[in-house]
């Protein structure tokens, strides 16, 4: 019994003129020169924060024009937005993080791990240490 292929309703062809996608090479191309000029100096948080702006505008670009998103249903472009959303908390998080490692604990003042007695982690310099605690006398 031969059954009827399935329809996958009306065809939506994105036809965009030659134009426009020269003009976004032309985009991706000074924005990526931008960034090799911007990251060839180091001026601290401020690259990595240029850095990461101009390849969202990048990427921007890219989902936009080359996944169709601006063609695409609201849906698909939500759940982009969504993706973006939350990976921008995690690396707020991860950065929170790392910029609070290897402090001096507010309440104790030690930068010892109570239950194996070593360095905590956090990439604490040998200057920073604290002196390393006594052996604990065996219990009797």
């Amino acid at each position: 019994m031969a059954s009827e292929p399935l329809d996958d309703g009306p065809v939506q062809a994105h036809i965009s003129p030659a134009k426009v996608y020269v003009g976004i090479f032309a985009a991706l191309f000074v924005l990526t020169l931008l960034m090799v000029k911007i990251t060839s100096h180091d001026c601290g948080a401020v690259t990595t924060v240029a850095g990461v702006v101009i390849a969202t505008l990048q990427a921007s670009l890219v989902a936009a024009f080359f996944m169709h998103l601006s063609h695409g249903r609201v849906f698909n472009t939500l759940t982009l937005l969504a993706a973006l959303f939350l990976l921008g908390i995690f690396l707020l998080l991860t950065h929170e993080d790392l910029a609070n490692r290897g402090r001096v604990s507010a309440d104790n003042g030690t930068r010892i791990l109570p239950r194996t007695e070593e360095w905590a982690p956090g990439g604490m310099s040998s200057a920073d240490r604290l002196p390393r605690l006594p052996p604990k006398a065996p219990a009797l």
